[in-house]
Order: C-alpha cells, then structure tokens, then sequence
C-alpha cells in the first residue's frame, strides 16, 4: 500500500481513457490510484468500500468492474476478492526497491492465477523475474494440475530464456485457464460475476 500513485499526464490522452465516459474514466482511476493498490497491482479490492469512495451503489461498482474486466483492464477473482491491473507492470515495476517490494506482496496474493498471470507478463519483459518470484511456492488444489513454483525453477526459465529457448516453461496451463475464462466472459457479457479460481 502506497501513500500517493502517481498518474502520467499522457494519461488523458490515452486511446482507450478517451473513449471512456466520465463515470468509467473516474472509476479507472480509482481502481489505479484508490488506499490498496500496490506495487505488484493485484491487491484486495471491496465494491462496498468503493461504492463508499466513489458515491456509487455498489452495482454500480460491479457494472463498471465488469466492463473493464471485459475490454481487457483488468481480471477480478470473486472468491478471493482481488483484483489485478493488467498492464501495471509496465509503468510501476522500474527498480530493484520495486521488484523487492513486489516479491513481498506476492507472498499475500490468494490467486495463485494472478501470479501465473504476472509472471507470464513479465517474462516477455526485460525484468529480474529471479528476483520478483524468488521463494514463490504456489500449489494448487490435489484434484486440479499441481503447480508449483519456486526460485529454482524460475532461475531454470531464465537460463533457458538466455540459451534462446523463450518458450513459456512454466505457469502454461494456469494461464491458459484465465485466457479462457476472460472468452466465456466475453461472449456471455450477461453474467453477473466473473470468478477465476486457482
């Protein structure tokens, strides 16, 4: 949790913030720059406390999450209650302080989806993934595909991302998952919720 966010001019200007109305373009901001954003952007997000700071009912809130989950934003996990920006890693991950503060707060994220999620953004980047996902364990349920995550394992993508091999080693299937939820969402724009289960 931050003090302040920052929030880049060239915001305004944005192709998809100008298509926005007022309501979305102050809920957008809300979901960039409201108490418990953080560093890694998967945070705990209540529509009852944002319905509070923004004056809006809370189907209000739900309306506009659903919108942005649907244009791409933004994935909200019902269950656990989080939320994760989808491209806040290209403007907030900039220094080690960062990537220190990120592999902390990962520790507390609940969807372990998110975290697949995260990384296979970041894989595509120039980012210490070592770093960042250094003593991440995740298992996921006995009846699912177990994933599990450690240092080493992503110390293993790395050196075969340096020997030319940029294949998507770990996290496949689980990212996969999300990718077909956000689909099903998309062509069945009527659903109330959208949960995405680890």
């Amino acid at each position: 949790m931050a003090n302040y966010r920052r929030l880049q001019s060239s915001f305004w200007q944005d192709n998809f913030v100008l298509g926005l109305n007022t309501e979305e373009k102050l809920f957008y901001m809300y979901l960039l720059t409201n108490s418990r954003t953080n560093q890694c952007g998967i945070y705990s997000f209540s529509s009852l406390v944002a319905s509070i700071e923004l004056d809006l009912t809370q189907g209000k809130v739900m309306e506009l999450l659903h919108k942005f989950i649907y244009r791409g934003k933004i994935l909200y996990d019902k269950t656990t209650e989080e939320i994760m920006i989808l491209n806040w890693y290209k403007y907030n991950i900039n220094s080690k302080k960062n990537i220190r503060a990120i592999n902390y707060e990962l520790k507390e994220v609940k969807n372990y989806n998110f975290i697949a999620k995260l990384y296979e953004l970041c894989n595509t980047k120039e980012i210490d993934i070592y770093n960042m996902f250094k003593d991440i364990i995740m298992v996921e349920n006995k009846e699912k595909n177990e994933l599990e995550v450690s240092s080493q394992e992503i110390k293993h993508t790395i050196n075969e991302m340096k020997n030319g091999n940029n294949e998507e080693v770990y996290f496949k299937s689980s990212v996969h998952n999300i990718d077909k939820k956000i689909e099903a969402y998309k062509n069945k724009p009527n659903n109330n919720t959208m949960n995405l289960e680890a």
